[in-house]
């Protein structure tokens, strides 16, 4: 679901962004171009940022700390403290079952852009990294951002268990520099270019204690963070955020049948729901199949044919019909006017 660029977030979370500019020599003011904000407007910490104002700070980051490694530096200043009382909760978890939890139930009251939704994987839990508001240029920077901010966090806990805990991390975007160097800061076993993002945790891991946890602080932080969740509106992983993953991982062509199935509900619930939600089943797989099909058409040396077959069109036609209702053009022209 887009969210539109109106939409506000805490101030708080700029605050790391600014601390890690200020340590790299990058003044406040080069920080803040194209915002309307000031310095002044930072001072109070109840104040709200827009979503398009939070996003220009994190370009002009960028522009003028360009590396890859960047994202990860930035990363370590994400660590309890910054999170207010997610991060209270987190900093006095009993065992590392409780952290999880924690970052499960409990994300949107991060700053993080992402929601978190997990899976049961045998021996490991799966948990995914979803988010459809995000430029697609920012998303790599900001998903390593804040992998790199849990992974620290949970070495600040646990030193020396990172390895213990996290088994693998899986990234949809290409690695930015080389291998070795993502290993260094991740973990040993990574992958890129793949549907969707996603970390997995070693279910035996959850039982680990962590011997400065606080049961009774954990307690009382956890009501505060069901008080500030249950006001929010963005808590809640909604269903269409779930249809969205199955597609991503089935490449689109899970079909409505196969869906039904996975999430255990009849059709006229899950439409119901849908519906309640703004949208529906054909509108989020037209939605994935042509953003799929514009990341396709970007290869300039794979067939429109091949694409077709690749998205799961029986035809090569009616994968030209379909694309020109979305855009008004043929894939081959879209391909010569916007792309090559």
């Amino acid at each position: 679901m887009m969210k539109d660029v109106s939409h506000k977030r805490s101030i708080t979370g700029i605050y790391p962004i600014l601390r890690f500019a200020i340590d790299r020599g990058i003044e406040s003011k080069v920080m803040l171009q194209g915002t309307n904000l000031n310095e002044n407007d930072l001072l109070d910490s109840q104040n709200e940022i827009l979503l398009s104002q939070e996003l220009t700070i994190i370009r002009n980051l960028i522009a003028q700390a360009p590396a890859p490694e960047s994202a990860w530096e930035l990363g370590r200043y994400f660590n309890s403290r910054a999170h207010g009382d997610l991060g209270n909760l987190i900093a006095s978890a009993p065992t590392v079952g409780d952290v999880i939890s924690c970052i499960l139930d409990y994300a949107a009251l991060s700053h993080s852009f992402f929601r978190l939704y997990s899976e049961m994987m045998d021996d490991r839990i799966r948990v995914y990294m979803i988010e459809d508001h995000l430029p697609e240029d920012l998303r790599p920077f900001l998903i390593e951002r804040d992998l790199i901010a849990g992974i620290t966090i949970m070495e600040t806990r646990l030193p020396g268990k990172k390895h213990d805990i996290i088994l693998s991390v899986s990234f949809a975007h290409s690695a930015r520099t080389g291998i070795l160097e993502y290993q260094k800061v991740f973990i040993d076993y990574l992958a890129f270019d793949q549907p969707t993002t996603f970390f997995e945790i070693d279910r035996a891991s959850l039982d680990i204690s962590i011997p400065d946890g606080n049961p009774q602080a954990f307690a009382l932080f956890r009501q505060q963070c069901q008080a500030r969740s249950s006001l929010s509106r963005d808590s809640r992983f909604h269903l269409s955020d779930r249809v969205r993953l199955c597609l991503q991982s089935g490449k689109g062509k899970t079909g409505l049948k196969g869906i039904l199935r996975k999430f255990n509900m009849s059709e006229r619930s899950f439409r119901r729901q849908l519906g309640r939600e703004g949208t529906s089943f054909r509108k989020i797989r037209n939605q994935h199949m042509f953003q799929q099909s514009l990341n396709l058409l970007r290869n300039p040396d794979l067939p429109i044919d091949q694409i077709s077959e690749t998205l799961g069109y029986s035809e090569t036609c009616a994968f030209t019909r379909s694309f020109q209702k979305w855009t008004g053009l043929s894939p081959a022209r879209y391909r010569r006017r916007n792309i090559l």
